[in-house]
């Protein structure tokens, strides 16, 4: 047999159960499933588990036994209960059909995990006779993921309530990205600025040195300036500021963008 675990189909199922009587058969299934790095689960149409491969427990901590006769539901966080059960109707009627989703589901010692899973309905598959469900463990991947989304909003917070103006420009002076502070300094809506470049607002004095300070900066001779200089506002008046400049690099430490405030 393929294991203690495994049963056959209900008697109502369309489906015979697998030849668990096949050595052959038996030696490559353990070979897909039990060395997985994925969970591999096989569901009747009510809903119950009527096997679990070995690779189950490295995902969710509970080994096969534990996990053959439960329902796929009661393993599921409640918050995605409601979606992964509309799912699973979806295919029960469309035999081959697929459906992928990424939901909470229980750990053996009682938090939650984050998994992407596909459900194939092969019901209809005499070799089968079950759902198929192959469930990967993208915790890790979820929680960089919320990560990174709190550091974006954070930043984002920060950037349209400072009390400087702040900037973001391409290496040609192009505006990437302004806040409501430098708007409100040189009269110009955002979206206004996003089709104009630094050096249109620049009084025509103060261009040969901001190229040549930028120059440094995209060489690598300096990190940061500094300077005081002149603005033009939308209105064409002339004002003074003092701004600060930065280099954001990309990972390779090739100049992406400028950083001013």
């Amino acid at each position: 047999m393929l294991s203690d675990a495994f049963q056959p189909a209900p008697p109502d199922s369309p489906a015979a159960s697998p030849p668990a009587d096949n050595p052959l058969w038996e030696q490559r299934f353990r070979a897909l499933t039990d060395k997985s790095a994925d969970a591999i689960l096989l569901r009747d149409r009510q809903g119950g588990i009527i096997y679990a491969s070995a690779s189950t427990a490295n995902v969710l901590g509970f080994s096969p036994p534990e996990i053959v006769g439960q329902t796929t539901l009661a393993l599921v966080h409640p918050a995605d209960a409601a979606e992964t059960k509309n799912l699973i109707a979806s295919i029960l009627d469309q035999p081959g059909k697929s459906v992928q989703a990424t939901v909470r589901v229980r750990h053996k010692n009682g938090g939650w995990r984050w998994l992407e899973g596909t459900a194939t309905n092969l019901l209809a598959d005499p070799a089968v006779g079950a759902i198929v469900i192959n469930l990967r463990d993208v915790t890790e991947r979820k929680q960089a993921e919320d990560t990174l989304r709190e550091s974006q909003r954070l930043y984002q917070t920060l950037f349209q309530q400072a009390p400087v103006g702040v900037v973001h420009c391409a290496l040609d002076g192009a505006f990437m990205r302004v806040n409501r502070r430098f708007c409100a300094l040189v009269g110009y809506a955002e979206a206004e600025l996003m089709n104009m470049r630094v050096q249109e607002i620049t009084a025509p004095e103060e261009l040969a040195r901001d190229e040549a300070l930028r120059r440094q900066l995209v060489a690598g001779e300096v990190e940061v300036y500094q300077r005081e200089k002149r603005y033009v506002h939308k209105s064409g008046r002339l004002f003074w500021t003092k701004v600060t400049v930065a280099l954001q690099r990309d990972n390779a430490g090739e100049p992406e963008h400028f950083i001013a405030s």
